[in-house]
């Protein structure tokens, strides 16, 4: 099994990927004036404009990539990729990232200011905000959790509303379409065969299999187009 600093490391690596994905950025044609712009070029107007391009790569449960990281908490950032020979404006863009040109820390420094001029205040509504950086890890975990929350909500109704097509069990089940009715948005429904096994060829398409146990429900991927209430 990996270690937790192997996994940290991986996803680290992984978030890497699209922080070098934001400085390799493609080709952009502008609507107004029709003047395209290679992304290397755009990287280059950037850095000639004296401004620094710090890209923000999330995690599926909120990890921030390493540069943007550093910036908030001022943890080191893992090192530089490899970036192709003709990505040198690219390459550029992620050596002013990580120099000291680009303010690190910025949360730790906004708490000590926050603690120094407003000793007896909490910065948001309550203890549980007392300073910047807690409010604004609260804000932002609620941000990530909502979406999550939508992602699977949409997900679950999406799947919970495919009908069967044929039962698929034996030819001697005689069930159609209306022994198998879509279920209401708080109802689970109860009158349905047991699911096919996956090495079964009488269905006609695949669909998904809902396992429910107690309170808690599962959706296992199957080739059976019923459900299971066990």
């Amino acid at each position: 099994l990996r270690t937790l600093a192997a996994r940290k490391k991986e996803l680290q690596l992984r978030l890497q990927k699209y922080e070098k994905g934001k400085f390799c950025r493609r080709r952009k044609t502008d609507k107004e004036s029709t003047i395209s712009l290679s992304g290397d070029e755009i990287i280059g107007d950037i850095l000639n404009s004296n401004m620094a391009l710090i890209p923000i790569a999330v995690g599926p449960h909120g990890t921030f990539g390493s540069l943007f990281q550093r910036f908030l908490y001022g943890i080191d950032a893992i090192p530089s990729p490899d970036f192709p020979e003709d990505r040198q404006q690219a390459e550029k863009a992620d050596r002013v990232a990580r120099s000291t040109k680009v303010p690190r820390s910025l949360l730790p420094r906004a708490n000590d200011l926050w603690r120094k001029e407003n000793p007896n205040i909490y910065y948001g509504d309550s203890y549980r905000t007392m300073d910047p950086q807690t409010y604004f890890e609260h804000e932002v975990g609620l941000v990530i959790s909502t979406a999550i929350s939508s992602h699977l909500l949409r997900a679950h109704n999406k799947n919970r509303r495919l009908k069967p097509i044929r039962c698929g069990i034996d030819k001697e089940c005689k069930c159609n379409d209306d022994d198998h009715p879509l279920p209401d948005d708080d109802v689970l429904p109860t009158n349905i065969c047991p699911p096919v096994p996956q090495n079964s060829q009488k269905l006609t398409r695949t669909s998904q299999a809902a396992s429910i146990s107690g309170s808690d429900t599962t959706i296992v991927p199957t080739d059976s187009v019923a459900f299971t209430n066990t």
